[in-house]
């Protein structure tokens, strides 16, 4: 049985992420929203991700950081 893809939206912006969501219900992948970078962190420690969207500005970190 194949693994279900995983989508990572790491976003603060409700607006934005309502917007991705909308965007991605279509795809056949589970859709795990962060809004900080620490609860990013968290979630890359206890699971693998297929695709990340990142924002730029966190409130508690940059978001090009997180991906370094």
């Amino acid at each position: 049985m194949d693994r279900q893809r995983q989508i990572l939206i790491v976003e603060s912006d409700a607006g934005v992420v309502r917007r991705l969501c909308a965007l991605l219900a279509s795809l056949p992948a589970r859709i795990i929203v962060s809004g900080t970078r620490a609860d990013a962190v968290e979630a890359g420690l206890s699971q693998s991700f297929d695709l990340c969207f990142v924002a730029h500005g966190l409130a508690d970190g940059n978001g090009l950081s997180l991906l370094r």
